[in-house]
Parts: C-alpha cells; sequence; structure tokens
C-alpha cells in the first residue's frame, strides 16, 4: 500500500514507496491509489490449437487479465505432425500475450493407434530445445506405462533439457499413481476431488485446478481449502474453452473470480493464477510477480475481490483499459501445406454405412457404445433384428449409426458401429475435430444424411457439419489441419450456438452433443 510501480520497456525497473528518480518528462503516469495491482495471470494448461486462432484468442486473453498461456500442442500435433507444431509456436511468436509450449507426447495417442503423422526422436530434441517450449505434454498414464519405451523416451529428453514432464492421470490412484510419478511426470490437471488433489500434492506432483468446456472441478476440489494444506503447488488451468463460454464468460478471469467467490483466500488465488504456475514452468524469474527484473505484466483491479481491470499492462504497454483492447494483435495465416488433411478417395453414399451380417441370420447381438454423459461411455450388447442382411439404426430406441473414417491417407477406412445416448431423431452430425486421432466421426439417424455430412466435410476440409434431409442446417468450417477455424470468435461463438440449439431440436438431450 502505498508503493510504486516503475516500468522501462517490457520490464518492471522499481517497486518502492518513492518513483519519483524515475520520472521524467516522457513518463506516462497512471494514478492507481487505493487499488489493487496484480501479476498479470498465467493459464498453466489448455489446448488452443484447435478451433480458433491464436489472434483470436488474444483478444479475450488480454481483455480477462490473462498476459501468459502454456499451451498444449498434442491435437496440432496429431494433426500435422511437426511442422503443424512449427507453424503453432510461429503463430505465437510476437503476440502480446506470451506463449510457451508443451510438446505432444503421445503422438499417436495410445499404442494400439497409428499415426498418420508420428514425430520423430530428432524432431522430438530439437523443438525441445527452442526457448519457447517449456516441457513434454500430457502423457496419458496408459500410455506411459503400457508403452514406457517410446513415451518415457521423451520424457528423459525433457528431464534432459531441464523441462518439465505433463501429465494426465484421469482415475489414476494407489500403487498406479506412485508409479506414475516415478517414471517422471510433475504435474496432473485430471483430479475431480479433494481427495485425488491430496494424493497427488502427497507425491510431489503439482496439480492444476480444471475449469473449462471438457470438464468444470473448481467447486468440487476447492473444498482442499479446508484441510490446512498448502497451495503452492496448486495451479488454475481451463483445458480448453469454446467460443461461446470465451464470449460470455471470459478467460481465466472467470475462473478466478470464482475461486474467490467460493471463499478461497484472493491472494492464494491470484499465486495460483500466476506465481504457481511460472514456478512449475521454471519461468518464475520472469513471470508471475510484480518484482524488478520482470516483465512488466500487472493488472490493475478495483479491490481484492473484484475480478475486473481499470488497466490490463503487459510488456509494459497499456494493453486493455476500461474493458476495452487498444493494441492490435499480430495476424498469422497458416501455410498451404496446412490445408489439405481431409483426403478421401471418393464420395461417400448411404451403402458405406451399412452394417453388414453374415450367413442370412434374423437377429444379431451386436456391441453398442453407450454414452453414459457428453464425456464417458459405456460398452453394452443388444440383440437386434437383421432386415436384408444388415443390421440397422433404431431412431425409437435412441440406436443412431456411427462411423469413424480415417481422413490423413486417402484410404476413407471406415469403422462402423452403433451409438446410444446422442439421441437424434433426424438428419446427422459430424465433425473432423475431436481427441488424439481425429478421424472424421459422423453419427446419425440417416444414413444418406450421413453421407451428406462426409462430404460436405472433404469439401471444407474439416470442421463441424449438421445435415438434414440432405440440406446443411449448420457449419463451421475448419480448413487448418481439419481443427482450426479462421472465422473470428464472436461468429464462432454463434454457429456453435446455433448447432448446440438445432441438435436439441432434433432430438439430442445431451448438454453439449
Amino acid at each position: 500500500k502505498g508503493w510504486s510501480v516503475s516500468i522501462k520497456g517490457k520490464i518492471i525497473a522499481y517497486v518502492g514507496p518513492d518513483a519519483s528518480h524515475t520520472v521524467g518528462p516522457d513518463t506516462r503516469v497512471i494514478d492507481a491509489r487505493g487499488k489493487v495491482l496484480a501479476p498479470g495471470f498465467v493459464e498453466g494448461h489448455t489446448h488452443v490449437d484447435t478451433i480458433f486462432t491464436l489472434p483470436e484468442v488474444v483478444k479475450y486473453a488480454i481483455l480477462g487479465g490473462t498476459t501468459t498461456i502454456i499451451a498444449e500442442t498434442s491435437v496440432i500435433g496429431n494433426a500435422l505432425g511437426y511442422k503443424g507444431v512449427v507453424y503453432f509456436i510461429e503463430a505465437g511468436r510476437n503476440q502480446l500475450v506470451k506463449f510457451y509450449y508443451t510438446l505432444p507426447a503421445c503422438v499417436p495417442p495410445f499404442p494400439h493407434l497409428e499415426s498418420s503423422n508420428p514425430l520423430t526422436e530428432e524432431e522430438m530434441e530439437d523443438l525441445l530445445l527452442r526457448g519457447e517450449v517449456v516441457g513434454m505434454g500430457e502423457g496419458y498414464w496408459t500410455s506411459v506405462m503400457h508403452e514406457m519405451g517410446r513415451v518415457s523416451g521423451y520424457y528423459a529428453q525433457a528431464k534432459a533439457a531441464g523441462k518439465s514432464r505433463e501429465g494426465h492421470g484421469a482415475g489414476l490412484r494407489g500403487n498406479k499413481l506412485v508409479a506414475y510419478a516415478a517414471l517422471g511426470v510433475d504435474s496432473d490437471h485430471e483430479p475431480i476431488t479433494p481427495a485425488e488433489v491430496m494424493e497427488r500434492l502427497r507425491l510431489g506432483l503439482y496439480v492444476f485446478v480444471r475449469e473449462g468446456t471438457i470438464r468444470r472441478d473448481l467447486a468440487n476440489v476447492i473444498a482442499i481449502k479446508d484441510q490446512n494444506v498448502e497451495l503452492r503447488r496448486i495451479g488454475l488451468g481451463t483445458d480448453g474453452i469454446s467460443p461461446k463460454e470465451l464470449v460470455r464468460d471470459g478467460y481465466l478471469d472467470f475462473m478466478v473470480q470464482k475461486a474467490i467467490d467460493l471463499g478461497l483466500d484472493p491472494i492464494k488465488v491470484f499465486q495460483m493464477a500466476s506465481l504457481n504456475v511460472a514456478e512449475h514452468f521454471g519461468l518464475d524469474d520472469r513471470l508471475g510477480g510484480i518484482a524488478p527484473g520482470r516483465f512488466a505484466d500487472i493488472l490493475v483491479m478495483p479491490d481484492l475481490r473484484t475480478v475486473k481491470f481499470d488497466y490490463v499492462v503487459v510488456n509494459g504497454q497499456v494493453a486493455a483499459e476500461g474493458g476495452k483492447c487498444l493494441v492490435p494483435v499480430r495476424p498469422y495465416v497458416y501455410p498451404e501445406d496446412a490445408r489439405n488433411t481431409v483426403r478421401l478417395p471418393r464420395r461417400f453414399t448411404s451403402q458405406d454405412f451399412a452394417i453388414l451380417v453374415p450367413d442370412g441370420r434374423r437377429e444379431a447381438t451386436v456391441r453398442i457404445i453407450s454414452m453414459r454423459n457428453d464425456i464417458i461411455c459405456d460398452e453394452a450388447q443388444v440383440s437386434l433384428p437383421v432386415k436384408g442382411g444388415q443390421v440397422c439404426a433404431d431412431v425409437d430406441s435412441d440406436l443412431l449409426k456411427v462411423a469413424a473414417i480415417q481422413r490423413f491417407d486417402n484410404s476413407g477406412r471406415t469403422g462402423l458401429g452403433l451409438i446410444r445416448g446422442f439421441g437424434l431423431k433426424r438428419g446427422a452430425f459430424g465433425a473432423s475435430i475431436g481427441w488424439d486421432s481425429l478421424p472424421i466421426v459422423v453419427v446419425g439417424a440417416s444414413e444418406s444424411d450421413m453421407a451428406a455430412v462426409v462430404n460436405r466435410l472433404a469439401e471444407n476440409q474439416g470442421g463441424m457439419v449438421l445435415v438434414e434431409g440432405g440440406r446443411v442446417l449448420e457449419e463451421i468450417p475448419m480448413p487448418v489441419g481439419g481443427i482450426i477455424s479462421e472465422l473470428p470468435v464472436p461468429v464462432l461463438a454463434e454457429k456453435q450456438e446455433r448447432l448446440l440449439v438445432l441438435l436439441k431440436e432434433m432430438g439430442s438431450c445431451l448438454d453439449d452433443p
């Protein structure tokens, strides 16, 4: 209270009670008496290598006080391999927000899957030597422990380079979690209960509490505050956020405000959103605090409990004031060789989705995907009638056709099945964007509409498409790697909202189909 902060260029030059010696005739002075200064937020775990371009993310990050983003590269790595990771790094270079990266540990994501774009050991070594790269990205515990040679080799490379090794220990506990930690994993963003957080902290792991599009875990795990545990090894991360939520809620500012509203000490929340993350990634010599020699990333706030910003200072510039972004973002256009990943041998027809049954049987017992919710699926078995040598969808029983189609190698190889719980009563919906192996996935009540979805995705070179009666009702083109749209975030948010409305009108009962 009563202290001043002076900035020279991008760097904090002075913090103390009397800054008069640093003020000259050309110095801009911001009167922040009665305000609170906090370091710029540092996003600890997210996937912004998909859906929107990095320049679009920057605008919303700045308005929300997020001045540094630690970005995973697993999705673009699986879509485009080494060159995709390099392009993504270039997209973030010289942006107002500082971007650092963790590399894709799992390409392919699981031992039994193939990859169209595997990264070689030499390519990984080249990427690890880059200054913007701060670690190896999340390694699924099943891959790390069941295919120890490849993934643990990457972890060894990261350790030798003095960089972090991020984890993904969903559901992991007991001896398996101990073994996972022993293999060199430094962090985990998957705990969803206070007990899971405590178990990881006791094993020396950092924990990133997640509050984003995939899951909202903050309210569940924040009860750990009542257990008198030190929170300095806990950071915050969204794990990815959708255009709709970015426009409606904001970015990390939403999570910080929610944590304070849930009763966490504001000072500890600001540490979790800045210094803790910076320390984990070895960046605390330049980020996460308001001190001489650090980057001048400073948030000017009305008080400790109100996460709104009078000013957002980034790299010594007033980047936002009164809720308006003042500094233009640097545009980035992906090269043409990142735009041709939906390669199919021909146009699809309804016959491509026929599930054939040999031997003239009248009934078949089939395995189906049974959706428990938007994320988790179970396996089930049902007996279905065979008509014309085929197993058919049964819309009235909520059994729809589902297909996964290899889109990278011009083979059009297709896996077919049935899914329960998606809920469509008509039409078809499909996307080239998803997790890991990134095939086209299409679900439908009509085989002809499923074919129309696939053909439209090929024309758009990826994205999302909703079809009914052969007519496209809504679509989001994502031509970069089949995973990134170049549309502005507000347009993407409108399209996403319209897709959700239409899907529910067509029968889906999922929160986010």
